[in-house]
C-alpha cells in the first residue's frame, strides 16, 4: 500500500541476475525490514529463478508533533514524516512524545496503542482531537474537539470512560 515496488527493489539490494539459490533470505529479511512501514516479511524461493515476498505493512493511526508532523503506527513506530498530500482527517492529533533527549520509546508506544483503540471505533475517534502522553506512568491528557474539554485518564480505563460520554454527547 504504501511502498513502491521501486522502493521495495530498492530496499532488497539485489544485483541483476543475483543467484536465489545462494541468497541469504534472512539478510533479504532484514533489508526490507529496515523501512519503518515494513512490519512483517515472508519470502520464499520458488525455483528456479523467483522470490515470493509477502510484506505487511504498518499503518498510520496518529499524527505525532515533533517539531515536524509524522505519521505515528499502532507499535509506536515512526513511520514517515507526513507529506502534504497525506489524508489525515480521522487521525488523532499525539503530544508529549519527547523529553529533553528525544522521543519517548514507551510513550510513543502507549500512544499508538491508545490511537488505535479509538480507531476501532469510528465515533470515539471523531469525538478525540488530540492525545498527550508527556504525564507518564500511563496516564494519557484527552482533548475533545466537541464539546472542547480536556481531562485526564489512564489508559487502561481511557476508551471506557470516552464510550461513557458519547450517549450524552449523541442525545
Amino acid at each position: 500500500e504504501q511502498l513502491s515496488d521501486g522502493e521495495i527493489l530498492e530496499l532488497l539490494e539485489l544485483s541483476e541476475g543475483a543467484n536465489i539459490l545462494t541468497l541469504d533470505l534472512e539478510v533479504v529479511r532484514e533489508r526490507l525490514l529496515r523501512s519503518a512501514w515494513v512490519r512483517e516479511v515472508e519470502i520464499e524461493r520458488v525455483l528456479p529463478r523467483t522470490l515470493t515476498l509477502r510484506i505487511a505493512e504498518r499503518s498510520p493511526v496518529a499524527v505525532a508533533v515533533l517539531g515536524e508532523l509524522y505519521l505515528l503506527a499502532a507499535d509506536g513506530t515512526m513511520l514517515d514524516e507526513l507529506a502534504p498530500h497525506y489524508n489525515i482527517e480521522k487521525l488523532v492529533l499525539i503530544r508529549g512524545l519527547t523529553d529533553g533527549d528525544g522521543v519517548v520509546p514507551a510513550r510513543a508506544a502507549l500512544a499508538g496503542r491508545m490511537a488505535a483503540a479509538l480507531m476501532e471505533r469510528e465515533l470515539l475517534a471523531a469525538l478525540v482531537s488530540e492525545l498527550d502522553v508527556s504525564e507518564g506512568d500511563g496516564s494519557v491528557t484527552v482533548r475533545l474537539r466537541e464539546p472542547a474539554v480536556t481531562f485526564l485518564v489512564h489508559s487502561a480505563t481511557m476508551v471506557e470512560r470516552l464510550e461513557r460520554l458519547v450517549p450524552p454527547l449523541d442525545g
